[in-house]
């Protein structure tokens, strides 16, 4: 069975815990307890590059988990997952980075095979960002043109509906945009609000009495 390797970069923390437990209830399980050798190549060697030149005396914990380093990983079989916490989608330079670093690990067609990974290795990288109030027309195509900057020969849209994916240069690539009730705009907290309050009803209004509409959003 071939290694898959799939990193998910998403805006922030909640997005990575939400998506941390649903992949749990899928079988998956935790690898915080593993060494950074004990990971497949190249990621073993990618973290381990990205933790060594970074100033780690000059960052608190978050700060260090925050695009660095995955916040989250998972495995399920031969299936890894590496989740980024990237601090907002703004980070454009950082997502590019572990994009960049990751072709670069990649043995291309016509390649002397090496150490830079295993011929039965698949990579993954999906993109999950909230709609907001921009829709997911406009998501898509900001995620394509980020895109594009790590594969300057791209020129087709691979992403002609949400939840698509294409191969690039042996990389798939997805991007899922997290919508609310309309299925154009919203975000994350427009899924787990009403799951939240469906039979806790009285839990979650003392919640809000308790520290206002901004502790609710933020549980």
């Amino acid at each position: 069975m071939a290694t898959q390797i799939i990193i998910a970069l998403c805006e922030g923390p909640h997005d990575v815990s939400f998506i941390n437990r649903i992949l749990k209830t899928a079988g998956f399980i935790s690898n915080e307890q593993k060494k950074l050798n004990q990971f497949p190549t190249p990621m073993d060697k990618l973290m381990a590059s990205e933790f060594i030149k970074t100033d780690v005396e000059q960052l608190n914990l978050q700060e260090l988990r925050k695009g660095v380093l995955p916040t989250h990983t998972l495995q399920k079989e031969d299936n890894w997952v590496f989740l980024y916490s990237m601090g907002g989608d703004s980070k454009r330079e950082d997502r590019i980075t572990i994009i960049n670093n990751l072709k670069a690990n990649i043995r291309q067609a016509g390649e002397i095979k090496g150490d830079r990974g295993n011929d039965d290795t698949q990579f993954s990288v999906v993109y999950i960002f909230d709609a907001d109030n921009k829709g997911v027309a406009a998501r898509l195509a900001e995620v394509l043109n980020e895109v594009k900057e790590v594969f300057p020969a791209l020129t087709a849209n691979i992403f002609p509906a949400n939840s698509t994916f294409a191969t690039v240069e042996n990389i798939k690539i997805g991007c899922h945009i997290i919508t609310g009730v309309d299925n154009n705009t919203g975000k994350l907290e427009d899924i787990l609000m009403p799951l939240m309050r469906d039979g806790s009803e009285k839990i979650y209004d003392d919640a809000v009495k308790a520290g206002g509409d901004k502790y609710a959003q933020l549980c």
